[in-house]
């Protein structure tokens, strides 16, 4: 598994290929008034085994990915490649999706995000490799992730963390499918109780600040330092509902 959700944006070209492949075998049909503007969905039924092998961990292949204005640019090998300034991919919105192939928006995960959105996403290669040479090879005006760990909990429920973060413009430069530089500019969460509760962004600050708790929001598993302070956490919180009940 990845163990930060920034792996999801770098690694989304191996999204894309999957859904790709899937619509070559299994093609749309498209409306030709507004050409590749409607969104496709591809699920898991028609990935390619090949490409499921890439991923390094099974839980990491998705249920169905939701592709809208998505081009790319290969070379005769069927690699990711360009020899011009444009990028080999350039999707105005990705979404993957897990749990089962009709891509509920309350579906269950128990690790990682359920539902992973990138906007704005633009990705450089040179055979295959993430690469530029003059620029970042990497791009994402946005990237929304958004966990469920419970059934029955309104589709937006996290034991370890926040149930929705988002970041904004992400950047990394590469060369030659080596990371040298990866920024991004903020990012908000937003948190909630497992009956569907959302919880204040101050009071979640003041209890955090209070019991000097240690958060990483760019975790994927648990954003707690550890075991204990996830339980003083939620027990903080408790607390402060019993208050107004």
């Amino acid at each position: 598994m990845y163990d930060t959700i920034l792996e999801y944006i770098v690694n989304a070209d191996l999204y894309y290929r999957l859904w790709m492949v899937a619509e070559l075998q299994n093609p749309h049909i498209k409306n030709y008034q507004t050409p590749n503007k409607q969104p496709i969905a591809q699920t898991r039924r028609e990935w390619f085994p090949d490409l499921v092998n890439q991923f390094e961990d099974v839980r990491l292949v998705p249920a169905g990915i939701l592709i809208a204005d998505g081009n790319h640019a290969m070379d005769s090998d069927m690699r990711f490649h360009t020899g011009s300034k444009k990028p080999t991919i350039n999707i105005s919105k990705m979404e993957i999706f897990w749990g089962d192939e009709n891509m509920r928006s309350d579906a269950v995960r128990k690790v990682g995000p359920a539902r992973v959105t990138l906007n704005g996403l633009k990705m450089w290669h040179h055979q295959d490799a993430l690469n530029r040479r003059r620029g970042d090879a990497i791009i994402c005006e946005q990237a929304t992730f958004k966990w469920n760990t419970k059934e029955a909990s309104r589709g937006a429920f996290r034991e370890s963390g926040p149930f929705q973060v988002v970041v904004r413009n992400f950047r990394a430069a590469y060369n030659m499918g080596t990371a040298t530089d990866a920024t991004f500019d903020n990012f908000n969460v937003s948190w909630g109780t497992e009956n569907g509760i959302r919880l204040g962004e101050n009071r979640v600050e003041e209890v955090i600040e209070k019991n000097k708790i240690k958060v990483n929001y760019l975790l994927t598993d648990s954003v707690f330092g550890d075991d204990g302070e996830e339980f003083i956490f939620w027990d903080e919180i408790g607390r402060a509902q019993e208050m107004f009940l």
